[in-house]
């Protein structure tokens, strides 16, 4: 899938990178489920679907995938396929955090996010 995304050694081709990548999300593959849900955010292969990437991302994040967690945060905190939710974001920072994400990606999410996500949180405690 990711020779035909990014056109290594095989000839780019979005729609046939699209098809491997749904066989593996249908297996439960965290990486193929952040990988589509990136096709469905880019509209590479598909038609643009925002809720559909968050949806992919939902899914890799709830089987500890770091990247896909921080993507659905990511669109969280803009409101890209999801309802804009600032308290969401501060959640899956501190998830994050309880797992030992690696530090680029818990810090590039609260250093996006923190300011927002800080005085949205503490209004719902």
């Amino acid at each position: 899938a990711c020779c035909y995304y990014t056109g290594q050694g095989v000839a780019q081709d979005f729609a046939k990178a699209v098809g491997y990548l749904e066989f593996a999300a249908i297996q439960g593959h965290a990486r193929g489920l952040c990988l589509l849900a990136y096709c469905y955010y880019l509209g590479n292969g598909v038609v643009q679907d925002y809720s559909k990437a968050a949806e992919y991302w939902e899914l890799a994040a709830h089987q500890k995938h770091a990247q896909g967690s921080c993507d659905l945060a990511y669109c969280y905190y803009h409101g890209k396929g999801v309802a804009q939710d600032y308290y969401k974001v501060w959640n899956i920072g501190k998830l994050l955090q309880t797992r030992g994400t690696p530090k680029l990606s818990l810090s590039w999410l609260l250093a996006t996010t923190l300011d927002k996500v800080w005085i949205e949180a503490t209004a719902r405690l």
